[in-house]
C-alpha cells in the first residue's frame, strides 16, 4: 500500500497497512533539505525540491509546502520583508480601517502575492509523488487572513470593543472582511487542488480559544468554516482530495463545533484531550491528526521518548481507523530527524500488534 492509498483508506475508515504518519512539517522540510527559508518561500522549485528531499529522508507519508501565513495576504497589498533564513516580517498591512474594505478585491492565486510560488510546488511535487506522498497545501483560514490585512491585533480588539458596546455597524464590517478573506480561501484551495492538492487546509490559529472566546469563535469564525468548507465540499464531486482544519490551542471546550463544520480532517493539538477528540470524531466521521508534542518530545526528546509516546497516543486514538499520527502543532525546524523516524517505527510497530480486524 502506498502513502496515498493508505491516507485514503483511513479518510474512508477502511483497513491499511498501518496508520499514515504526516506531522505539521513545512519549515522543518526545508530546514532538514539544507534549504534557506528565504529561498525556500519565494522559489516554488526549490519549495518542491526541498519536500521531496525531507520526505525521502524521514519516510513521513506526506509532503508539506508550507511557510509562513501571508502568501494570501500579500495578494491584497499586504507588504512584507524577505529574510535570509527566517520567516517574513510584516511592514505593511493593507487596511487602517474597517471603513476601506470596499477598496479590497479578492486576488487571483495565479499571480498575486506568493500563492504562485506554492501553487508551482504543489503542481511540481504532485507530478513528482504519484501515489508514493500526499500533497498537503497550506491556507490561511478566513479569520486569521482577516487578522492579517486589518492588523492581528486591531483586529481582535475591534471584534471585542464592537461586541462589548454592542455596536452593530463595525460588527457587519468584521463580518464583511470575513466574506472577502473566505472568498480569497476558496479561491486559493480550489486553484492547489487544480494544481494537485490531496489535502486543502484552512489554517485558522487566531479564532483558537488561547486567543478569543468560545463565542467570538462560534459568532465570527464557525458560520466561514462552514462556507469554506461546503464551497470544497462542491469540489469534491469532481476531485477527489481531503479537506483539514488546524488551529493551535486547546479548543476542546468547542470541539463539538469545529467537527461540525464539514471538515473531513482535524489537527489535534498536543495541548487537547485527545480522548475527547476521539469520542467526538466517531460521532461526526472525522479523521484527526496529531497530536504528539512539537515543542518538547518531538524538538527536545529522545527517538525513545518520541516512539513511547507515539505509542501511547496510538493506543488512544489509532485503533478504528479514525486517526493520522502526526504533531500537535508544527514542527520546530531544529526537530531531529531521528525523532521522525521514530514515529513511523512506532506506526509500523502498532500495526504488527493491533487485530486485523482493526488495521
Amino acid at each position: 500500500m502506498n502513502a496515498k492509498e493508505r491516507f485514503f483508506a483511513v479518510l474512508d475508515h477502511k483497513k491499511t497497512d498501518r496508520v499514515p504518519v504526516m506531522p505539521f512539517s513545512g519549515n522543518w522540510g526545508a530546514k532538514l533539505a539544507g534549504c534557506r527559508l528565504g529561498e525556500y518561500e519565494t522559489d516554488g522549485k526549490k519549495m518542491a525540491e526541498a519536500q521531496w528531499r525531507a520526505h525521502e529522508l524521514s519516510g513521513i507519508d506526506h509532503v508539506n509546502p508550507q511557510s509562513d501565513n501571508y502568501y494570501i495576504a500579500e495578494g491584497f497589498g499586504l507588504q512584507t520583508r524577505i529574510q535570509e533564513d527566517a520567516t517574513p516580517v510584516v511592514t505593511r498591512v493593507p487596511l487602517d480601517s474597517l471603513k476601506n474594505i470596499a477598496g479590497l478585491r479578492i486576488p487571483d492565486p495565479y499571480k498575486d502575492g506568493r500563492m504562485p510560488v506554492y501553487l508551482e510546488a504543489i503542481q511540481i511535487l504532485s507530478e513528482k509523488a504519484g501515489g508514493n506522498a500526499v500533497v498537503r497545501a497550506p491556507g490561511t483560514g478566513p479569520f486569521s487572513l482577516s487578522g492579517h490585512l486589518l492588523g492581528v491585533e486591531k483586529f481582535i480588539y475591534t471584534i471585542a470593543e464592537a461586541e462589548a458596546e454592542e455596536d452593530e455597524d463595525t460588527q457587519k464590517r468584521i463580518m464583511e472582511l470575513m466574506e472577502i478573506s473566505t472568498e480569497s480561501l476558496i479561491a486559493f484551495s480550489t486553484a492547489c487542488v487544480k494544481c494537485g492538492a490531496d489535502i486543502v487546509q484552512n489554517g485558522d490559529s487566531l479564532c483558537s480559544l488561547n486567543m478569543t472566546s468560545p463565542a467570538i469563535y462560534k459568532k465570527y469564525a464557525y458560520p466561514f468554516q462552514v462556507k469554506y468548507f461546503n464551497a470544497m465540499k462542491e469540489l469534491q464531486k469532481t476531485h477527489r482530495f481531503a479537506t483539514l482544519l488546524h488551529v493551535c490551542g486547546n479548543n476542546t471546550p468547542i470541539v463539538h463545533e469545529m467537527m461540525s463544520n464539514g471538515c473531513d480532517c482535524i489537527e489535534v493539538d498536543y495541548a487537547c484531550d485527545l480522548k475527547k477528540y476521539k469520542e467526538v470524531s466517531q460521532e461526526t466521521g472525522t479523521l484527526m491528526f496529531g497530536n504528539l508534542n512539537p515543542a518538547e518530545a518531538l524538538l527536545r526528546g529522545t527517538p525513545e521518548e518520541v516512539y513511547l509516546e507515539a505509542m501511547e497516543t496510538l493506543r488512544t486514538a489509532g485503533t478504528d481507523n479514525f486517526f493520522v499520527l502526526g504533531s500537535g502543532c508544527e514542527l520546530g525546524i531544529a526537530s531531529p530527524i531521528d525523532n521522525i523516524r521514530a514515529m513511523v517505527s512506532a506506526a509500523e510497530d502498532f500495526a504488527k500488534s493491533v487485530p486485523d480486524t482493526v488495521r
